[in-house]
């Protein structure tokens, strides 16, 4: 290789360069080999594969790049440079058309070129598009491309990829010269690119304006009388202009075909979808023989000759694919092309509902195809194709009989494809066989029975098959079951009203029949869940939509009648089926293991579903249907003496089931019978043998199904079951890991109780059972009173056990709180309250005292304990409190009288018991450093356990504060101040070695701000002064300003009071404090954190405005702006940081602005002139350094003009909404900054 040419390409590195060389033909060879290394794995480091593409990328959108392209497509055996040449071209199009758009603009049309990376449109400067240059590119295109298809070499090594993309490049030219053109239609560049390329195939010959349309039947004819099935290359061509077919209908509806004009999709119909039907219906109709033809003769030249047919149906497939996906896109106008006969074709097929009646030929003759012409893929295409006309084109069909009469005889005639199809996939899979005009297995009846269809065991859940044999099968029968569906629903109330004639019977069968395949659902089994929605959908004809099927029925109100009762007996026979499908497998621990770790979100969800399904269905079917899966549980209690696993599989279906249907039920629909059915399972041992079944499912579901009858609840009869249901779910929360197990008791089920799954379940399930708990007591609290003495014990587990979760314990004991709280004696309610936090105070001071004197070593386990006791104190606060609902008619007055006198001397010291509590854990010094020197190993850099002491001794003081009565948790508002000032001086001794403690702080301002916020009436100026020297005026400007949380959280208490009672801030004894809050404010508007910037413009509106304020603050607030020039000087920041900040902050500065002017009109203009003024001098300070003039980093001077022009818009908004737009423009101005 010549070293001076490699050299001179090495320097090639810009396009200038490249388009300043005499020829590019030196440097070809060298591009090619380029191409190879960019395509050769691991030739080329990270640098050089960027620099690598980056050079060929030159090349491409060079002047050279037609001369590349051609070269690189002519070079044998060299794919990497054979599919870059293509692409070279594709790049050359796109500037060639893109440069056209302002042209078609012009003609109202729209296109749209797929996207490039080229940034250089100056290499092809083309006003109009040169058609002699076009047609060159063109005829060079089609030239190869023969060559291509003929080479021997990409026909056995499958590269198509290459055809394909010269197929775009062609499919690019086609569209965008079509539409460019559309309106002088007789001088199209192209006519038919299909005729065009089938002349080319045939004879070698290129002519973009041929328009024979006899030419495709001629061809076909040729195929259809050639006898010679070794010469294959006419059916490579066939396959060849399917290919292009396609490609040139998908690149059409790429973009929204609306943007294409009616006569550019006039023309696509009258020529190129004319073509396509001759080439479709000549498939779907003769290649059937040809297929059949070779069953004669089984030798390997049929077999290859079939191979390739096969191929020619599934690109035909695809193509009609695309032309439906591009007719869905049309507009009304042009969609209309599409729903009538084309009168220029001179065939029997030549419309797309032909072609549709056509194409169910080949579904018809399935059943006479040799095993190896059984493509399954290709009749899944089908499948698939009419799946998504029925979902998304149904237009298409709808009241077409030809059509609907064939295809529904097709799906459910016996001896049709339907059932043929569907028996030969189930053979192939779950050896299964299906008719339709008997069952599946005995759970299903005919639908004409008449029987109670209770709930029974009938299936072997048969686990045993082989997955990698029968997934595909699997997902084709799902694949069928989802074609029906489709199918069906375009008119579901018209497919509800063949329940009327008897005779359509078999149809509704075959139906069942697939819902009840055998297998497990998800696992081995797809088509029921696919069923589902289509039984519902079914179901809600008779249920909201009864009016339109009595329309269809003549308004015959009999018939109506007799298909309700059908229906209501075919959903029954449903029910079974879904109700033996979500029989967990507990008798199969390997299934079952199955489902835990690779499919139990999908189970789960399917079994979600069926409830969701008999949710849907009770209405329709009523009270049998509870008392059908009601029996179930009976009759599975009497024979769970023997703990049968296949009982406890049964028990726990049925109350899986009656969760979802109980969820429908209110007062209007809920009657005695339901009452007595429930009731009749508490009137057995249902609960003692749940629990004594160990079984985390059975006891799981039970504890759901107990919380979705708190209706049951509210009924007399109800009522006498609330102790042993509260005790059974007391008692579910003592089981744990080792108690629970998931199936039966072999090795795999040992291995899987023992297992970290069952002790994340058994979590779990505690958390269930509390929420259950939680929820009954909510829903009784009132009639659980009497209960609250047999409490006592479980109460003790709870609070005293570790192992039971924290979260729970809290929530139970304020769900017993809430039932305490509900006690109108206040001395009864007083005795209950006392042994609770007894308790509660009992257990940590000791664990406290233990770990003090070190006779328990402290652990994440016993911190959280000892957290979770404060924790529990809160929710007795939160249970004490009175529900809003019914605190006004709580009590009458004497009662209201009786409990008032007895909260205000509180004679068993409950207040003080509580405050011991908050005082052993947050003042106790000893206490205190177990908290503060705990380092949590897996929270050490985001906390302090101290934090949670002081978060959970706010809120129990701030538990009291909304009541309005004296109570349990209603603290003086003394109490509360001394707390927040002593912890405030305690935290902030530690605070500088521990910054984590800030948070505490926090909650210390919150607090406060919930006192100031609920009692500011009651409080005097005293003790708010006193409380806001120790915590805020004493450290403003130190610890508060540098902190942001510590700004904001103070800010927030410090509106409190300026909303509430600006008096308690405002008053002659806090002058210099409030001349301190004063200058913290202005200093905060110069922070760019928005939400302190949000807080400290409402403190400055608040002030200004000062709604609640009396006299003598109006006095103050108004001698303070003007006399005291703080209004010039709130001006002045204002305007300041608002000109720096974002423009997201505007609006917060904006609102300062129109307080001022709606406050202080007349001093307004003069404020925003000397604010400027001073604004300006500051510039003229900073752009007089020479620094600055250096840096070119200089201020904006504002003019007179500016000011004035600024001042006149704000006077005329007059504090309006508009003053921020002006602010806003303004804003704009001064940054440089454009609006869009």
């Amino acid at each position: 290789m010549d070293t001076s040419a490699v050299d001179d390409f090495d320097r090639l590195s810009t396009l200038d360069q490249i388009n300043s060389l005499n020829s590019i033909h030196p440097f070809l060879p060298h591009i090619s080999n380029l191409i190879n290394k960019l395509y050769t794995p691991n030739s080329l480091s990270n640098f050089d594969l960027i620099n690598c593409q980056k050079k060929l990328q030159l090349f491409q959108k060079s002047l050279f790049s037609l001369t590349i392209a051609n070269y690189l497509l002519d070079i044998p055996n060299d794919l990497n440079s054979n599919f870059f040449g293509a692409l070279t071209f594709t790049v050359y199009l796109n500037h060639l058309f893109s440069n056209q758009f302002d042209i078609a603009k012009n003609n109202k049309i729209i296109i749209n070129i797929p996207e490039t990376d080229n940034d250089d449109d100056e290499d092809i400067d083309n006003n109009s598009i040169d058609y002699n240059l076009l047609n060159q590119i063109t005829s060079q295109l089609l030239n190869h491309l023969i060559r291509l298809i003929n080479n021997n070499l990409l026909k056995n090594t499958n590269n198509n990829f290459i055809i394909k993309k010269i197929y775009s490049n062609l499919s690019l030219i086609y569209i965008n010269s079509t539409n460019i053109n559309i309106k002088n239609s007789d001088s199209l560049f192209w006519k038919n690119p299909i005729l065009s390329l089938l002349l080319l195939l045939s004879s070698n010959k290129i002519n973009l304006n041929i328009n024979d349309n006899n030419l495709i039947p001629n061809f076909l004819n040729t195929i259809s009388t050639n006898t010679n099935t070794d010469d294959s290359y006419n059916y490579d061509y066939l396959y060849h202009l399917l290919n292009f077919s396609n490609i040139l209908i998908e690149d059409i509806s790429k973009f929204n075909v609306s943007i294409y004009s009616y006569d550019f999709n006039s023309h696509i119909y009258n020529n190129f979808f004319q073509s396509n039907i001759y080439l479709l219906s000549f498939i779907f109709n003769n290649n059937i023989k040809n297929i059949n033809n070779n069953n004669n003769n089984n030798n390997n030249n049929n077999i290859n000759n079939y191979q390739i047919i096969n191929k020619i149906i599934t690109e035909s497939v695809t193509t009609f694919q695309s032309w439906l996906n591009y007719i869905s896109l049309l507009k009304s106008s042009s969609l209309q092309l599409y729903k009538q006969h084309n009168k220029t074709i001179n065939a029997d097929t030549n419309s797309i509902i032909d072609l549709l009646i056509l194409l169910l030929s080949f579904l018809s003759n399935f059943n006479t195809f040799p095993l190896i012409n059984k493509n399954l893929e290709t009749i899944q295409l089908i499948i698939q194709l009419y799946t998504n006309l029925f979902e998304v084109n149904n237009f298409i069909v709808s009241n077409k009989s030809s059509f609907n009469d064939h295809f529904f005889l097709l799906l459910f005639h016996q001896n049709q494809w339907g059932s043929i199809y569907i028996n030969y996939l189930l053979r192939n899979s779950l050896n299964q066989k299906i008719t339709a005009d008997s069952t599946a297995n005995s759970t299903t009846t005919n639908i004409n029975n008449n029987n109670n269809n209770n709930f029974t065991d009938d299936n072997d859940l048969d686990s045993e098959f082989d997955d990698d044999n029968d997934e595909d099968h699997l997902l084709l029968v799902s694949s069928f079951a989802n074609l029906i569906i489709s199918y069906l629903e375009i008119d579901i109330i018209k497919f509800a009203s063949l329940l009327l004639q008897d005779s359509n019977d078999y149809i509704f069968q075959f139906l069942i029949n697939l819902t009840d395949l055998n297998g497990v659902p998800i696992i081995n089994e797809l088509i029921s869940r696919d069923f589902i929605e289509f039984w519902s959908n079914l179901s809600e004809v008779l249920i909201d939509n009864s009016d339109l099927l009595l329309t269809l029925l003549n308004n015959n109100a009999d018939d109506l009648i007799k298909i309700k009762k059908k229906l209501v007996l075919l959903l029954s026979n449903i029910s079974q089926i879904y109700w033996n499908k979500i029989l967990l497998p507990l008798n199969d621990s390997n299934l079952l293991l199955k489902i835990i770790n690779y499919n139990k979100d999908e189970f789960d969800s399917y079994r979600n579903d069926v409830a969701d399904f008999f949710e849907t269905i009770y209405p329709l079917i009523g009270a049998p249907l509870y008392k059908n899966l009601i029996n179930n549980i009976l009759t599975n209690i009497d024979d769970t003496k023997t703990s049968s696993i296949q009982n406890i599989m049964q028990l726990e279906a049925s109350l899986y089931l009656l969760i979802s249907i109980n969820t429908s039920f209110s007062e209007d629909n809920f009657n005695l019978e339901l009452l007595n059915l429930i009731s009749s399972i508490f009137n057995t041992n249902f609960l003692d043998l749940v629990l004594g079944s160990n079984n985390y499912y059975l006891i799981s579901t039970t504890v759901r199904f107990l919380s979705s009858i708190e209706i049951f609840y509210k009924h007399n009869i109800g009522l006498d079951y609330l102790e042993s249901i509260l005790y059974f779910l007391f008692r579910c929360l003592s089981l744990n890991a080792n108690t629970i197990s998931l199936s039966d008791s072999n090795e795999n089920s040992n291995h899987l109780s023992k297992s970290d799954l069952v002790l994340n379940w058994s979590n779990s399930l505690q958390f269930s059972v509390s929420k259950s708990i939680s929820r009954i007591c909510d829903e009784c609290r009132y009639s659980l009173t009497k209960f609250l003495p047999k409490f006592d014990k479980i109460l003790f587990i709870v609070i005293n056990n570790l192992d039971i979760h924290n979260f729970i314990r809290e929530k139970i004991i304020n769900s017993i709180s809430s039932i305490i709280q509900s006690i109108n004696d206040p001395q009864l309610q007083c005795n209950h309250l006392l042994n609770l936090i007894d308790s509660i105070h009992l257990k940590s001071t000791n664990i406290l005292n233990s770990v003090e004197n070190g006779t328990l070593i402290l652990d994440e386990q016993i911190m959280n304990y000892l957290v979770s006791l404060l924790k529990c104190v809160l929710e007795i606060g939160k249970g004490m409190q009175f529900p809003d609902e019914i605190e006004d008619s709580f009590f009458s007055a004497q009662e209201e009288l009786k409990y008032t006198e007895y909260w205000s001397n509180d004679s068993l010291v409950i207040k003080s018991k509580i405050l011991d509590i908050i005082s052993n854990y947050s003042v106790n010094p000893k206490h205190q450093m177990i908290f503060l020197n705990y380092n949590n190993p897996n929270n050490s850099e985001k906390t302090n356990s101290f934090n949670d002491v002081i978060d959970n001794c706010c809120s129990i003081f701030r538990a009291g504060l909304p009541e309005k009565l004296p109570g349990p948790f209603v603290f003086d508002d003394n109490i509360l101040l001394e707390f927040v000032v002593a912890q405030f001086d305690n935290i902030v001794q530690f605070i500088t070695k521990d910054r984590r403690l800030s948070i505490s702080l926090i909650y210390l301002f919150d607090l406060l701000r919930s006192v100031l916020n609920t009692n500011y009436k009651r409080l005097s100026v005293d003790q708010v002064n006193l409380t806001l020297n120790k915590i805020f005026f004493n450290y403003i400007d130190t610890l508060i300003k540098s902190d942001i949380d510590f700004v904001e959280s103070s800010l927030q208490m410090i509106l409190v009071i300026i909303e509430k009672k600006p008096s308690l801030l405002i008053n002659p004894d806090n002058i210099s404090n409030f001349n301190l809050l004063l200058n913290f404010n202005l200093n905060n508007l110069m922070r760019n954190e928005k939400q302190t910037l949000k807080f400290t413009s409402k403190f400055w509106i608040l002030l200004i405005q000062l709604k609640n304020g009396d006299r003598e603050c109006h006095d103050y607030v108004k001698k303070l702006f003007i006399e005291n020039k703080v209004g010039n000087q709130l001006m002045l920041v204002t305007l300041q940081n608002m000109i720096k900040s974002d423009r997201s902050n505007i609006p917060v500065y904006g609102e300062i602005i129109r307080a001022l002017f709606g406050k202080f009109q007349l001093y307004f203009k003069t404020w925003i002139t000397s604010s400027f003024e001073a604004i300006n001098q500051e510039a003229q300070f900073h752009n007089s350094s020479e620094i600055n003039q250096a840096n070119s980093d200089l201020k904006i001077i504002y003019n007179t003009q500016t000011v004035n022009l600024l001042i006149q818009k704000l006077l005329v908004c007059k504090g309006s909404k508009k003053v921020i737009t002006v602010l806003k423009e303004f804003w704009l101005s001064s940054n440089n900054l454009y609006d869009y």
